[in-house]
Formats: structure tokens, sequence, C-alpha cells
């Protein structure tokens, strides 16, 4: 029986997510999330909370749509002196190769006021600038994945692009930037053009196993899948404000309902290039990774978080 720290049973946590296609499903079905209001909505929710991935962000929400910052009980004890009150209900997280997690929202708990969490006063502060070793970080994974990243002068009005190499070429993509710009839309652009490859638009080798082919896509699910990377990549990076607006303004084009994008791809996606510039490239030998079944990997790759957050004792 899964209970929460106070015994009460709590109901069974939505299994069905674990598979690719279920979060997909819900999305395509309901208006909630498929308008464009409500998708921008849902994005800058999930956008808010940056020390859960973006794809437990999204539980938290099917959740509790009002919350405003969460964390388990012992670290609102430990690091912000407050306490989960009595009748809190407890969100459900999941964490990579562990059993669930209980989080609760600010509103359900008390104590010391002045210790409320500065992201909770201000979850969209954006900061301006970008830590250089997040920059270094990303190379280091997209060069290991074979994506070249390359720089050069271009004109004013044009940001960058991604290719396919041929046969000769060394890598499996190259991501050309404009040099001339600085470094903030650059990793903007970078950002973008790696979600194109991430997400599968630009197809794959039979030998790549890294993402799904999906080069059949028509251009606009392609693009807001992308833009939609860079808005929560960014943004949950506190850099870059001006992806909002312009993910306002391409969608908005679509009317009341947007195409039928993977929100699956999105977040998993979003995900992975957060944890490529916050983690530090590590060479792994022989047998030593963690996980070799693609369900598993699926599994930490949604799961994962920026901080240690989903690792603390409830």
């Amino acid at each position: 029986m899964n209970a929460d720290l106070y015994g009460r049973e709590l109901p069974p946590l939505f299994d069905d997510f674990v598979k690719l296609d279920t979060l997909d499903e819900l999305f395509q079905r309901s208006r909630d999330y498929r308008g464009s209001q409500q998708y921008l909505n849902t994005l800058r929710f999930i956008r808010k909370f940056t020390q859960y991935s973006p794809y437990n962000t999204f539980l938290i929400r099917m959740q509790r749509p009002e919350a405003t910052y969460v964390a388990t009980a012992a670290k609102w004890k430990r690091e912000h002196r407050r306490m989960v009150l009595p009748e809190a209900r407890p969100l459900v997280v999941l964490v990579p190769f562990g059993p669930v997690h209980f989080v609760y929202d600010l509103t359900d708990t008390a104590g010391d006021d002045s210790r409320i969490p500065e992201q909770a006063l201000h979850p969209f502060a954006v900061g301006g600038r970008l830590a250089p070793q997040v920059w270094d970080n990303t190379l280091a994974h997209a060069e290991q994945e074979g994506i070249l990243v390359e720089q050069q002068p271009m004109e004013p009005l044009k940001a960058g692009y991604v290719r396919r190499t041929e046969a000769h070429e060394k890598g499996r993509f190259v991501v050309m930037l404009n040099s001339t710009q600085p470094l903030e839309e650059r990793y903007a652009t970078l950002i973008h053009e790696l979600a194109h490859v991430l997400c599968g638009h630009l197809g794959k080798a039979p030998n790549e196993k890294s993402w799904d082919e999906r080069s059949r896509l028509p251009l606009a699910e392609r693009e807001i899948e992308a833009e939609s990377v860079l808005y929560l990549v960014t943004g949950r990076q506190g850099v870059y404000a001006k992806s909002e607006e312009y993910l306002a303004n391409f969608i908005g084009q679509f009317g009341d309902t947007i195409p039928p994008i993977s929100f699956t791809t999105v977040l998993t996606v979003s995900g992975d290039l957060e944890r490529w510039g916050q983690s530090a490239l590590k060479k792994t030998g022989r047998g030593a990774q963690a996980a070799t079944d693609s369900m598993q990997q699926l599994f930490a790759r949604q799961f994962w978080a920026p901080t240690d957050s989903e690792l603390d004792d409830t």
C-alpha cells in the first residue's frame, strides 16, 4: 500500500504514464492542453518548477494545476523551516530506478515565512546571462552524440541551421551558428537546432538508437516541438526572455487548437538538453552503464532532475 507521511492510503500512481503513447493520447484528447492558450499555460507551469524534470512537473500539474512551489516534507523542514500541514494532499513524483516520492505545495505548509524559496516568489525571473559551463557541457554532449557545432559570421538576421552530414564528413549532423551573436542568442539557436535532431525531425540511420524516426512530420509540428523545447530549456535556465513571445506568436496562428505534436517527445528532449547543460560529460567503461534496456533509459531520461530534490527522504 502506498501511504503518505501521515499513513493515509494513496491511489496507484499513473502506471500507464511510463508507456510512451499514453501521455500523447491524453494530450491529443484533452482541450485542457491542446488549446493554444492552454498549451502555453502548461509550458509556463513546467518552466517554473526547475527542481524537477519537465516530465515530472507535468505530472504535478495534472494533480494540482494551481501548485506554486513543491518540495518533499524533509526539504520543507530542513531548508525552509516549514512543516507540512496534517490535512495536506501529497503529490506524487517519480524518480529514476527508485520508489515514488511525495511532495507538497507551499500552500500546504506553515512556518517561517522569511524562508519561503525565492523561486516561489519569482518563478519566472530571467537572469539574462548563460553560465559558460552550461554552454561547454552542451557542446561536449552534442559531440558525443555525433553532432558537430560550428560557428561562423552570418548576416545579422540569420541565427543558424542544422543539417545531416554526408557520408564522407565527420559526425552525423552539423549545427552552424552565427558567431556574431551574443552567447545567449547562440545558445537559444543551438537548443532549437539540437531539439530538431533529438526529436527525430532529421530522421535517423539504421544504426542510430538515440531518437525516433520522425522526419515525415509536417513542418508546423516540427517547429512547434522545437520551439517548445527551446522555451522550456532556456526558460528553466533563466535566459533568453524572447522565447515566450516568439512561441506565443507562432502557435497563435493555429487558432484554438495546435497541431497533433508529441508532448512526450517535447518533455523528454527538454529534459535531455537540460541535463546536457548541467551535467559534465562522463565517460563510462564497458558494462558501466546504469541502464541498457531502452525503457529503463527512457525512464531515467524522463524523470532526471537538475538537483537532488527528488532524492530527498520523505
